[in-house]
């Protein structure tokens, strides 16, 4: 029972109290208003009680993934089972026959006196007061004991009104102990107690929606996008006429109802600081409301970010991202734009189906379209150019967006030629950031020389310091990347009393461009230190998120002993380890990788994961990342470096060392993003360097097992964000092996057990190998879910499409969840669909492995008329031919012509 339905229980069993003393109460005037003592109807009585009645019926406790009842559950189940008892004792009493042939009667009390003695009535009244100072004594531990689950919820939900309604419960019940003896009431108290059970059931499915839109790494990039320098970007909210540049018309645009401005400039130029600058900027907001008028305005930001987790460079993370603060701002429309999943999103349900692209374009469709909400829409986007696909995907995405009503658009990117023609064709509404950030870059050099004490003597003590500072400036030509790199360097210069005219030399001797400056940086690293460099970049630029410290320690123990971490044994880190950790770490990075990575601190996070090692900028990366740069941190490395394996072990060690903490075991936590990491890195590994470490992933699955052994299941039935959790607990690590694309470990599994496939309860391995959107789950990170290499190894080695899902997937087959699956991947994504030959593949495999041909889905239909639904016409047709192969074949093998049994068709018999 989830806590909103326990309120509603108590809400019940209030009411029957209340109902029932009053209706036995001696002398008691009216039962309820409007019915006088004269007039009683007793058949008006017995529908009343029977309608309390079936409210006083809990819910069932069946569903097996829900925790035990809590003491106050169990509490509100017995008495409500109490006063069932009472309600049928009273309805035992109408029906009795000396007193149904008197429909009307004085009151409910005389006709009582005719069945029972007084001693039975004082009987009654004494358990209903008796239930009533429980219940009364029940609501108050509930909402006031911290550890009450419905509190808990409470606190958890953080809703002004709920607290409120809470409060107003309490006083309720104080009021009620304050009635009269004679006549005990409740008052008002059922009513607010229904009314806080219906708004807590309205808000947790708002959160459970919300929460099925959120990602962990949704703000990451934004907040780890440094601050504006004091004084900085002041101009973009400047009036045009004030300017030289009238070009420059940011505030008239937030003002006006033009869609579209966008903010270009060179790479390093400051982009992404004014994108973060004007978004929290309240100026925004204040010139923005010139053109809501009396509407609400609603903004939203996202950051794309290139280096970053597979939601933070896509249109996914992006549609997701804007829809989750929309709906924060307006939880009302939630039922408007998503109907179907309000109306399935039970409080305590299954894991809610992944976002399809297209529902949420059609989401801000409906947003522009609903009567309900009067409002207008403004989106600051950064960072198109490292959106993780063609760029004409992304400008067709935000050309949609623009052509709504309401929505406007403040988009920023380099400088590339597709998303000029898209969205610079209107100098008003576009601004080349180098061009406007000269008093910039002067502010940010005075402001951050001058806190130098050694700088600031040497002005005091030469002039041309001045003239040192216009002449970066001039270097710069708007880039602040640039800018920073020198600074740091000409104040490395002062350490060894560098003067006015020295500094100048060595300010003409840099580069002038980013990537010149950061090859001369690498050329200045001592050749002593170049094997550890090219591996602490070599592994930061293969990693799907930012590092912790421990993780880069470990990174550099396997330099040294390359089965440190598989022999490290489990030993949680502490506070003051981890800080001697960062101290340690900070030296090592500045020395051998210069001033390229950099240590971000998360104030948000566990200690343990607070400081992260990320890329200065993102033109490090892409610097890194050039062929030329690939190829010198190769010739610096050892032949047998590989990044994914130093990863896999390096996140094998930082579980190894994690703190003892039991909110690891719940989703989307620390050690569940690691394991999700791990295993993406454990598949790359496989599919580009063909590369299998059977021991280390077993090591790995035994380290998981140890750290949540306190579950009692394997590791793999947890709830796992972004896994398909098998809902009899019978999942195995070789089953999550399956799902992540590892066939090289799952071959060698399967060759040293070669009864595992047969063996396994629950669902078939061969249904882990399949897509799978049709159960509601998201896809395993940075993988889409449709493995054919997979497939096939599986049916080679066994397994078969008609094999039966067994415990809560009821004897459906693997064949019969892969066609509902496909119908759910069509609906969800036409155009991936489309564009996924390996869909039809599968088909194709399945059915020549002796798919049953004639096969009927309740609600779905005939595998034909579903194969029919989901391809084109010339595949379907071709697959259809398959089926009437396969019904042949069946025949024969039915007649006993043994001859004639499906095998595996020679074109994906092959190795593995």
């Amino acid at each position: 029972m989830d806590p909103f339905t326990a309120i509603g229980l108590a809400s019940s069993i209030v009411q029957f109290v209340d109902f029932s003393a009053k209706l036995i109460a001696e002398g008691l005037e009216l039962y309820h208003t409007g019915t006088s003592a004269s007039n009683v109807d007793l058949e008006e009585i017995a529908t009343d009680i029977k309608q309390l009645n079936e409210k006083l019926i809990p819910p069932n406790q069946s569903d097996k993934g829900l925790r035990p009842p809590s003491k106050d559950e169990e509490a509100l189940r017995k008495l409500a089972g109490s006063c069932r008892k009472v309600a049928d004792q009273l309805l035992f009493v109408l029906n009795d026959r000396r007193v149904r042939p008197h429909r009307k009667w004085q009151s409910f009390r005389k006709a009582l006196t005719i069945v029972w003695n007084k001693n039975e009535i004082r009987d009654l009244e004494k358990r209903l007061k008796k239930y009533r100072e429980q219940i009364s004594q029940r609501l108050i531990i509930m909402m006031s004991d911290q550890q009450s689950s419905i509190l808990m919820t409470l606190n958890s939900l953080a809703n002004k009104d709920l607290n409120q309604l809470k409060v107003e419960v309490l006083a309720a019940i104080e009021q009620s102990k304050q009635a009269s003896s004679v006549e005990p009431s409740f008052s008002s108290l059922p009513t607010k107690l229904y009314d806080l059970a219906d708004a807590g059931k309205t808000a947790t499915k708002e959160e459970r929606l919300l929460s099925s839109l959120r990602f962990k790494d949704r703000r990451t990039r934004q907040l780890e996008v440094k601050d504006a320098h004091p004084k900085t970007f002041e101009w973009i909210f400047e009036d045009s006429q004030r300017r030289p540049r009238p070009q420059i018309e940011y505030k008239q645009w937030l003002e006006s109802g033009d869609n579209v401005y966008w903010i270009a400039g060179k790479p390093g130029s400051g982009k992404s600081t004014l994108m973060k600058h004007i978004t929290n900027d309240p100026r925004t907001n204040m010139h923005l409301k010139k053109w809501v008028g009396k509407e609400k305005l609603v903004t939203a930001s996202f950051f794309f970010w290139n280096a970053g987790t597979v939601l933070q460079k896509s249109q996914q993370g992006l549609l997701q991202s804007l829809m989750h603060e929309i709906l924060g701002q307006c939880s009302q429309l939630m039922p408007i734009l998503f109907p179907s999943r309000w109306q399935i999103h039970d409080t305590y349900g299954t894991e809610p189906e992944p976002w399809a692209r297209n529902e949420l374009l059609e989401a801000f469709d409906l947003l522009t379209k609903q009567t309900l909400l009067s409002a207008k829409f403004c989106f600051f986007v950064d960072g198109l150019d490292e959106y993780d696909g063609d760029p004409d995907e992304i400008i067709n995405t935000f050309k949609s967006l623009a052509m709504l009503p309401n929505i406007k658009l403040c988009l920023s990117s380099r400088l590339w030629n597709e998303f000029k023609e898209a969205f610079g064709k209107d100098s008003s509404r576009t601004i080349m950031l180098q061009d406007f950030t000269r008093d910039d870059i002067r502010l940010y050099l005075q402001k951050t020389l001058n806190e130098d004490n050694r700088y600031e003597q040497l002005e005091r003590e030469d002039p041309r310091c001045k003239d040192l500072i216009t002449e970066i400036v001039d270097l710069a030509q708007g880039v602040f990347l640039w800018v920073t790199l020198v600074v740091k360097s000409l104040l490395r210069g002062l350490t060894n009393a560098d003067d006015v005219s020295d500094l100048q030399e060595k300010l003409r001797r840099l580069p002038p461009d980013l990537e010149a400056y950061f090859q001369h940086m690498f050329d200045g690293i001592d050749e002593f230190y170049r094997e550890q460099t090219a591996l602490i970049f070599g592994v930061v630029v293969e990693a799907i998120r930012p590092l912790s410290i421990v993780a880069i320690s470990f990174v550099e123990k396997e330099n040294k002993n390359p089965q440190y971490s598989l022999k490290a044994e489990i030993r949680p880190y502490g506070d003051d380890e981890v800080n001697s950790i960062h101290r340690k770490v900070q030296k090592r990075l500045n020395a051998r990788c210069k001033d390229l990575l950099e240590i971000n601190i998360d104030p948000d996070a566990d200690f343990y994961f607070r400081y992260k090692v990320d890329f200065l900028h993102r033109t490090v990366r892409d610097f890194l990342k050039a062929p030329h740069m690939r190829k010198m941190l190769s010739d610096w490395t050892t032949e047998t470096f590989n990044a994914q394996s130093t990863l896999c072990k390096a996140l094998l060690g930082e579980i190894k060392s994690l703190p003892m903490k039991e909110e690891y075991l719940s989703t989307q936590t620390d050690l569940f993003e690691l394991v999700d990491d791990f295993l993406y890195y454990a598949h790359v590994m496989e599919s580009e360097h063909g590369l299998c470490d059977e021991t280390l992933l077993d090591t790995f699955d035994s380290v998981v097992s140890f750290r949540t052994g306190a579950a009692k299941i394997h590791w793999t039935n947890l709830e796992i964000s972004g896994r398909l959790r098998d809902d009899d607990e019978q999942k195995s690590f070789v089953a999550l092996a399956i799902e992540n694309s590892l066939p090289l470990y799952v071959t060698l599994k399967l060759d040293s057990h070669p009864t595992i496939i047969r063996q396994k309860r629950g669902r078939p391995l061969l249904s882990y190998a399949l897509p799978h959107p049709y159960l509601g789950y998201a896809l395993p990170p940075n993988l889409d879910g449709v493995q054919p290499d997979m497939v096939r190894l599986l049916l080679m080695r066994g397994s078969q499409p008609n094999d039966k899902a067994q415990g809560s997937f009821r004897g459906i087959t693997v064949w019969a969840i892969f066609l509902l699956e496909i119908q759910e991947f069509k609906r969800l994504d036409p155009n991936y669909f489309a564009a996924c030959d390996d869909l039809y593949q599968l088909t194709e495999m399945l059915i020549e492995s002796g798919a049953d041909p004639d096969l009927l889905l309740q609600g779905a239909g005939t595998v034909s008329n579903i194969l029919k639904n989901v391809f084109s016409p010339k595949e379907s047709a071709h697959l259809e031919y398959l089926l009437a192969q396969n019904r042949r074949s069946r025949l024969w093998k039915w007649l006993g012509w043994s001859q004639a049994i499906v095998t595996l068709p020679q074109r994906f018999r092959g190795s593995g």
